[in-house]
């Protein structure tokens, strides 16, 4: 669609936008809200979210510095190695 097209006055009165053009604010808000779904589901089904919860857990119950996300995830990954019980194989 044209530009002289895209904001058209409508009986001297209105503007009439294109309905999903990408400077809409109404759907750049609605992307981002969809992308920012599908990176919460990511972040979840990936354990992304698993530090986070420990540095929650640290906070309210850990005494000294909580460990770096380097450290807790070698450390979960140990723990899983040795500790099998929880996954099926």
């Amino acid at each position: 669609m044209s530009s002289s097209m895209r904001d058209t006055p409508l009986r001297g009165w209105r503007t009439v936008r294109a309905v999903g053009s990408a400077s809409d604010p109404v759907r750049r808000s609605g992307l981002r809200q969809v992308w920012a779904g599908i990176r919460w589901y990511a972040t979840g089904v990936l354990g992304g979210s698993k530090y986070d919860g420990y540095l929650s857990w640290h906070a309210r119950h850990g005494e000294g510095e909580p460990m770096s996300e380097r450290d807790y995830w070698r450390h979960r990954t140990a723990h899983e190695e040795t500790h099998p019980e929880g996954r099926c194989c």
